[in-house]
């Protein structure tokens, strides 16, 4: 990618679809319900995952997966994979690392640290969307942090404008 011309790397272990590890949080099933069903009702093929979190005996399957794979990182801290450092150290241009980075401390150790050049923020900036603001006035942390109930993501599944203004 950087002999190809990249500007910089932006290294996620995430995907479309919410990720118990980035960072880790709750998944709400019955809102997974009722997002696919209206996007089932309009036409979208989304079968197999209305079917999964439609019927509630199979809500647990899907649960069980889900927390077996959550990684420890405190409530709201961000998850940086071990293997961020090392594709740092493996080229010359910028390095941005993203998963629900918003405590300041955390971000300045990361960067400190050499694990990124830099950190991306989305979900943190939907529950505050004055984070950038928090930090720089020095707080590490803003009085009502996301959670991470990944209520936004599956709203984006819906709604797919309001994730993109």
């Amino acid at each position: 990618m950087e002999a190809a011309g990249a500007d910089a790397l932006h290294v996620s272990m995430g995907s479309m679809f919410p990720h118990p590890q980035l960072p880790s949080g709750g998944f709400p099933a019955d809102e997974a319900n009722w997002w696919y069903g209206n996007m089932v009702s309009s036409g979208v093929r989304a079968y197999f995952n209305y079917t999964l979190f439609h019927y509630k005996w199979l809500r647990p399957v899907f649960l069980a997966f889900w927390n077996r794979t959550k990684i420890a990182t405190g409530r709201w801290r961000a998850y940086v994979p071990k293997r961020q450092g090392e594709v740092k150290k493996n080229v010359g241009i910028p390095v941005l690392n993203t998963g629900g980075y918003q405590n300041g401390a955390l971000i300045r150790k990361v960067i400190s640290e050499n694990y990124c050049d830099g950190v991306t923020i989305a979900r943190p900036l939907i529950a505050n969307n004055d984070l950038p603001k928090i930090l720089e006035q020095g707080r590490d942390e803003p009085e009502h942090p996301c959670s991470f109930c990944n209520r936004c993501l599956l709203n984006a599944l819906a709604n797919p404008w309001l994730a993109t203004t």
